[in-house]
């Protein structure tokens, strides 16, 4: 409502002043400055709102230089709008320009519309200005830029790939990282408002569309999945989960991603050593015992009736002893090829 009440003052302002007749609501105006500064740079006109304001400085502005109530590192700012002005006399020239607060070197911001008084032959008159106070608006959004600089250095600092996309799949933020992966796998560069689905490989298509559709009812996801991106297979976890702007409305999905392949790897290393372990111990409880069982049972029936045994017996007994020990010898041989299968 301030910058729509701006523009209608402004030009209201700009044919009056061209007409050398002031409105006084913009003359007695207790929200907006306006000023004049003539093609030398010094004050021409100035309201009583900036008398006022700036009366700390000094008490009469017209013919010093407006340079002299801006913040010293803003004044190239002032000069170039000028310029612009001069270069473009049908634009309005907006700028953000800091003021003296005080004799301190204190200063507050404030948003300010330049545009050239032409003479009637066309010739550069004067720059008329208008402004008004953004210190809450400056100051709010510098703390928000500050608190946004430290949160894009942590995730800067860290060893996950970090992506913020809004809900119709473009990239707001993200982190090093990410970028550096994205140039390293797809051989792209990565910036804002590229579109996320130019890095999903076709085989997580299905994940991420899953993920993401969950993350827009609200819900976090998150799991390990193997990425094949062009003749590389990786191992990555993922987590997905929304992002609420103040007012508590989704404004997207909070992506990241983290390099898991070597551990990933070592477990199913791991598990497929256990199944074979298992395997192992079910051939050593079962097929080992059964042979072994059944030589130990003959080896006790010689013995204890050896004096009753034929010689054609015992060539029985030993004859099946030796086929159990052939299915012995094929038992231990397996155990030991699957033994060596076993990387330690």
């Amino acid at each position: 409502m301030v910058i729509k009440c701006l523009s209608f003052i402004f030009v209201i302002t700009i044919l009056d002043i061209k007409l050398m007749n002031l409105p006084p609501w913009l003359h007695d105006s207790p929200s907006f400055y306006a000023i004049a500064v003539d093609m030398q740079g010094n004050y021409s006109y100035v309201n009583n709102l900036f008398k006022t304001r700036f009366s700390f400085l000094k008490e009469d502005f017209i013919g010093t230089p407006m340079t002299d109530s801006v913040y010293s590192e803003d004044s190239p700012v002032c000069v170039k709008a000028a310029e612009d002005c001069v270069s473009n006399p049908s634009r309005v020239i907006e700028v953000n320009i800091r003021k003296p607060l005080d004799n301190k070197g204190n200063f507050y911001w404030t948003k300010w519309q330049f545009s050239l008084i032409q003479n009637e032959d066309g010739t550069p008159n004067a720059i008329l200005g208008v402004g008004y106070d953004i210190t809450d608006e400056t100051t709010t959004q510098i703390k928000l830029d500050d608190v946004k600089s430290r949160l894009r250095s942590i995730l800067n600092s860290t060893f996950d790939m970090y992506f913020l996309v809004d809900r119709n799949y473009k990239v707001l933020e993200y982190n090093r990282v990410a970028a550096h992966m994205i140039r390293e796998y797809f051989g792209k560069e990565l910036s804002d408002n590229r579109h996320v689905l130019d890095f999903v490989v076709a085989d997580q298509r299905q994940l991420f569309f899953e993920c993401f559709a969950k993350c827009l009812d609200e819900q976090v996801v998150k799991g390990e999945a193997l990425y094949r991106i062009r003749d590389i297979e990786l191992w990555l976890s993922y987590l997905y989960y929304p992002v609420f702007d103040e007012k508590g409305s989704l404004v997207g999905v909070a992506i990241s991603l983290r390099n898991v392949d070597k551990r990933k790897r070592y477990e199913l290393k791991l598990i497929r050593q256990n199944k074979l372990l298992r395997e192992i111990a079910w051939k050593e409880s079962h097929e080992l015992r059964g042979p072994l069982a059944t030589i130990m049972g003959l080896i006790e029936q010689m013995r204890d009736y050896k004096s009753e045994i034929s010689e054609e017996e015992r060539e029985q007994y030993l004859a099946g002893m030796l086929e159990e020990a052939h299915k012995l010898d094929v038992v231990v041989r397996d155990i030991v090829h699957r033994t060596d299968q076993i990387e330690l």
